[in-house]
């Protein structure tokens, strides 16, 4: 049985009705309504998206002077709906104590009331900045986007422990990492989060002998839409390495966004839970806003050549360090296959009639 190649999204190719998609079609995930999809808006050809199905693994080879990223929230702890978002998370007792301090009337509900949570997601000096104008315009009164960066270090510092403890260990994510380090893969943590409060995330986990490296407090998100490479940017710069030897895994479009505007040839994304429908859509939509928004001084859209697989589960991937390519590859085999293979060299992968 010869594996599916992984194959890029082209709207060119779809027919009338119920589209037949390459990568999408057949995803045995019955919350998927493919009909729903905005089959205008998929990304052009150069960025190609594969979501795997059930049946399929994907193998990656890395080089061995490459470097694989890991996002943390979301990808190696779930925090959002513990540490960060809820009325009892580091940045909702941030605002508390900060409130208290100036003398400024607080309730815990008014995190919710007025959706101060919906500020959240850009990292810790953007997120303040929003939450800052947003009780200044609720309270009428000045609120200093930096005293409410240092009262949520602090409340980070007081509980960020406690909270990291209770927030699940993402499913298959530790024996990936672990893999990656037996083998001689580089792991790199690269986060939005705040500095100790990654390198706290990754040492409750056991995990902080796997990584040659944790960088925290690095920009992915600018605001809603817009994104940057400069996470990526100085994590290769530390580590001397190019950003077209490396691989990034992640659970968001910022992670998804950051890498492809460095460069980074392949990007696994994992996307689980109830709402993976929204995520997937999500996703869909957030890759091309950024292949439309990232133009060169002509004005014309950059080719951004990343190669983006979609997980449900870690069980579907594993890396392997390669000395004979010099930038990333990957290919996609049946799950059944998957173990067969073991011991083969990657030019056998082409021939697979003998499995």
């Amino acid at each position: 049985m010869v594996p599916n190649e992984e194959t890029p999204l082209n709207s060119s190719d779809l027919g009338n009705g119920l589209p037949h998609v390459p990568g999408l079609d057949n995803l045995g995930f019955p919350s998927v309504d493919l009909s729903t999809l905005d089959l205008e808006h998929l990304p052009p050809l150069n960025s190609g998206i594969t979501i795997l199905q059930r049946n399929q693994h994907l193998r990656v080879y890395v080089p061995t002077n490459g470097v694989a990223f890991f996002d943390f929230d979301g990808t190696i702890r779930r925090t959002e709906d513990i540490c960060h978002t809820p009325i009892g998370g580091c940045y909702e007792l941030g605002v508390k104590a900060l409130m208290l301090e100036m003398g400024v009337p607080y309730q815990s509900s008014d995190w919710v009331v007025h959706d101060l949570w919906r500020c959240l997601s850009t990292g810790l000096e953007r997120d303040c900045e929003r939450l800052a104008q947003r009780l200044s315009a609720i309270n009428g009164v000045g609120i200093d986007p930096q005293a409410l960066v240092d009262s949520v270090h602090h409340m980070q510092h007081l509980h960020g422990e406690a909270l990291l403890m209770r927030s699940p260990l993402i499913e298959g994510v530790d024996t990936v990492i672990q893999n990656n380090l037996d083998r001689g893969i580089n792991n790199v943590v690269l986060s939005a989060s705040p500095q100790r409060f990654v390198e706290t995330g990754v040492r409750v986990s056991q995990l902080d002998h796997c990584f040659i490296a944790i960088y925290g407090s690095r920009t992915k998100k600018i605001d809603e839409g817009r994104f940057s490479s400069e996470a990526v940017d100085f994590a290769c710069k530390k580590l001397n390495v190019h950003p077209g030897k490396c691989i990034m895994i992640g659970d968001s479009i910022s992670d998804v966004s950051t890498a492809m505007l460095a460069g980074v040839p392949n990007i696994i994304v994992l996307l689980d839970g109830e709402d993976r429908d929204r995520r997937i859509k999500r996703l869909l939509d957030g890759v091309h806003n950024t292949l439309s928004t990232h133009v060169g001084e002509d004005s014309a859209p950059r080719q951004l050549n990343s190669t983006i697989v979609v997980l449900e589960s870690f069980s579907q991937v594993d890396f392997y360090p390669s000395t004979v390519i010099d930038r990333p590859s990957s290919i996609i085999l049946p799950r059944h296959m998957h173990k067969s293979i073991e011991g083969r060299s990657r030019g056998h992968l082409i021939d697979l009639g003998d499995i």
